[in-house]
């Protein structure tokens, strides 16, 4: 049953652009330049280096680290909200000073000390260091009655002692007495739950939407408070974290609040020698890392030239696509995506690098030099006759073709580029692919290697045909190496700035991943701010400083989903009806905010084990005869109904609905398409209140439902009704 929401939509007049960086797309975390307070621990810097394997550690209050800390010993004379009043070298906080301690109690025999507490509280622990030579008692009083008493003798004197009080009760007076005078070094008083605290200086008030930290710790830290203030006095709590957490969790505040300062408070375990550690902070405006998106960019293509599918030699059958049943394996997706991406191993071709692949021989029918049986002119030269336009994506990393292989890594490297273009380009009159990717994803290449490799295989393909379209592998612009995680694919450290306009586009996978409050790696919609699809962002702002002639092409982006008879249990995985929506709406929301092209990762599901990216087909696994998903039924009606639209502007973007417009450059119609992202499931459906789209005009539902049909969408009166799946509305041109 779908369940009705009453949202009214008002347009905003936007927001402000975000914290700028002089490095091309990378927004700098506000603790850059930050100055770090906490003075105590060891590594200081480490929370604040932009690297997540160093840390910060703390001191440990207990046994007798909280003595001198004025946020933790309520009777120190530094803490302004002591709990006593009366001020003596006994509580400064050194334990080498002492007051001599020689008035007279009211029973005239004893000698002592009184301390009324300016309010009741509670004591947790009482550290005591004097000197006697006669017994001292220590007695705890709360509503004039004793409840504790504690007794030190002379053969204690010059040590530090802890006394562990009842702290369910609140205490009134504390009374130190003695028969004889004594020497009092110091008396503390643990007054909270022990806990450490790090802090930040922004230096200037700023406005505060995101934070991100690594804070992993052990069960002995409790809780971990989120704290942010203008004066270091009154400080405000606007997040808690988990402990336990593993990751660099972001924390998204639910209100932008401004403030200057930044603290971490771990509350402790009542154990001595507990310390505490923060790997790393950083501090975002609404944005985060990603920044503000851009105006949507001008692109004059429509949808079923910019939304492609990724797939592999064989589509599951192990058997050229020729040799696969009519409305299957190829044909299946023919009528869908005109755009596909084929992974080609290179060591498909050759044995090793250094070696010909020798595709006259192939011509010949005895295969490459790799594989006997392989012809590659047969594979590609058949997808080009079903209307395919296919992107071949060369795979080689250090896994499978280590360093150690390359004998000589630039002649290697520029051999294969200039045979495998010299064969599947256009001067050789194959004209097999339409454009080629220097590597998939060779992140385990150290990058100076793979810039090396990469530089002389794009000179040697551009030597043999300069008219095929080339890209680098897959990067991001958004986290530099370890600032977040430790996947190395940053793509400053990849591709020099003198080599970007040598290629053709740039290349990047975008999965709306992140990580949640308990550490566990998730996939959440591709609105959320947390989503790693918007590192699109980065990307577009990188290319705009470096390359901005530049196309951004997206070869990866998908969910994993259950659905096809085959379930999806690893953290990632999302519901068949999510990955039919959110698919939709990312590669919707990829393409408005600056991507040129996107592939969806994968034609089907694998085979093996269920794991990541193993259930992101929009088929099931060959095991289940490659039954469909709804989210291929869901593509197939976009691209039926909006396949030969172009996206031309935004409409709305604001509280959870989206809205942008199309064209159809060949019947000069308009159309909306709109969406509700503010629900898990997406069919729950929302009221939309606004004046940018006419009442009662047709509309047609993406959603892959068989018994979808366009409709008069005036069912009610008060405003449009909407849901999780983009909805495709006819307005004026």
């Amino acid at each position: 049953m779908k369940k009705l929401i009453f949202l009214v939509v008002i347009l905003s007049s936007g927001h402000l652009i975000g914290q700028t960086t002089d490095n091309p797309g990378l927004i700098n975390s506000y603790t850059t330049d930050a100055l770090v307070l906490t003075n105590s621990g060891q590594n200081i810097e480490a929370a604040n280096d932009r690297n997540i394997t160093t840390f910060w550690e703390s001191e440990a209050p207990l046994p007798d680290g909280y003595i001198d800390d004025p946020n933790l010993n309520g009777f120190l004379t530094e803490n302004q909200s002591r709990i006593i009043t009366v001020f003596n070298k006994a509580f400064d906080g050194n334990t080498d000073t002492y007051e001599p301690i020689e008035r007279q109690l009211t029973d005239n025999y004893r000698r002592g000390i009184v301390l009324t507490l300016s309010e009741p509280a509670k004591i947790y622990l009482l550290s005591i260091k004097l000197a006697c030579s006669s017994p001292v008692t220590i007695s705890l009083i709360s509503d004039n009655q004793l409840f504790t008493e504690f007794n030190i003798n002379p053969g204690q004197n010059y040590q530090l002692l802890n006394f562990n009080a009842p702290f369910n009760k609140l205490v009134d007076q504390i009374v130190l007495a003695s028969p004889e005078k004594f020497q009092l070094f110091e008396l503390a008083a643990l007054n909270s739950q022990p806990y450490v605290t790090y802090t930040l200086d922004l230096k200037k008030s700023m406005p505060i939407g995101q934070i991100y930290s690594r804070h992993l710790n052990n069960e002995q830290v409790i809780f971990i408070d989120v704290l942010v203030s203008n004066d270091q006095r009154n400080w405000k709590q606007v997040a808690q974290l988990l402990p336990k957490a593993v990751g660099m969790i972001p924390t998204i505040l639910e209100n932008e609040v401004k403030a200057r300062f930044v603290q971490l408070r771990f509350g402790l375990q009542m154990k001595d020698y507990v310390k505490a550690a923060l790997w790393e902070l950083a501090v975002y405006d609404e944005f985060g890392p990603f920044g503000k998106p851009a105006e949507v960019i001008n692109n004059s293509m429509p949808l079923n030239e910019r939304i492609g599918l990724n797939s592999v030699w064989g589509w599951g059958y192990n058997a050229y696509s020729d040799e696969i049943v009519p409305g299957y394996g190829p044909d299946k997706f023919a009528s869908i995506f005109r755009k596909i991406r084929l992974y080609h191993n290179i060591l498909w071709d050759i044995p090793a690098p250094g070696q010909s692949a020798n595709y006259a021989q192939m011509l010949q029918g005895k295969g490459t030099a790799a594989n006997w049986w392989l012809d590659w002119k047969r594979e590609y030269g058949f997808l080009n006759q079903k209307g395919f336009d296919v992107s071949a994506a060369l795979m080689f990393k250090n896994k499978t073709i280590p360093v150690s292989a390359w004998k000589n890594p630039q002649q290697d490297a520029y051999q294969f580029g200039n045979e495998f273009a010299t064969f599947f380009g256009s001067r050789s009159g194959h004209d097999l692919i339409e454009s080629v990717e220097l590597g998939n994803e060779p992140w385990d290449y150290p990058p100076a290697f793979y810039q090396s490799l990469s530089e002389a295989m794009l000179s040697g393909t551009k030597q043999a045909d300069p008219s095929l379209f080339t890209l680098p592998a897959a990067f991001q612009a958004t986290f530099p190496y370890l600032s977040v995680n430790e996947t190395n694919d940053y793509i400053a450290d990849y591709i020099s700035s003198s080599d970007l306009n040598q290629f053709n586009a740039l290349n990047a996978h975008f999965y709306a991943h992140t990580f949640s409050k308990i550490g566990e790696r998730i996939s959440v919609n591709p609105e959320d701010k947390r989503a790693a699809t918007n590192g699109i962002h980065n990307m577009v702002r990188f290319r705009n400083a470096l390359a901005p002639k530049l196309p951004i092409w997206v070869t990866e982006f998908g969910y994993d989903s259950d659905g096809g008879d085959e379930n999806c249990t690893h953290s990632e995985c999302v519901s068949e009806k999510q990955q039919a929506a959110w698919g939709l709406r990312a590669a919707l929301l990829l393409l408005r905010n600056g991507a040129d092209r996107v592939y969806w990762y994968f034609y089907a599901n694998e085979d093996n084990a269920e794991g990541l990216h193993s259930r992101s087909g929009l088929l099931s696994s060959s095991l289940h005869a490659f039954k469909e998903k709804q989210s291929f039924r869901a593509f197939k009606q976009l691209m039926e109904q909006a396949g030969n639209l172009v996206l031309k502007e935004v409409l709305l973007e604001y509280h959870d609905v989206f809205c942008y417009r199309f064209t159809d450059p060949k019947s000069g119609k308009a159309y909306a398409m709109m969406w509700y992202s503010g629900a898990d499931d997406p069919d729950e459906t929302v009221l939309v209140k606004t004046r940018i789209l006419p009442k009662n005009q047709q509309k047609f539902v993406i959603d892959g439902s068989s018994e979808n049909t366009w409709k008069k969408s005036g069912e009610n009166t008060n405003g449009l009704l909407i849901n999780g799946y983009p909805t495709l509305f006819e307005i004026e041109p």
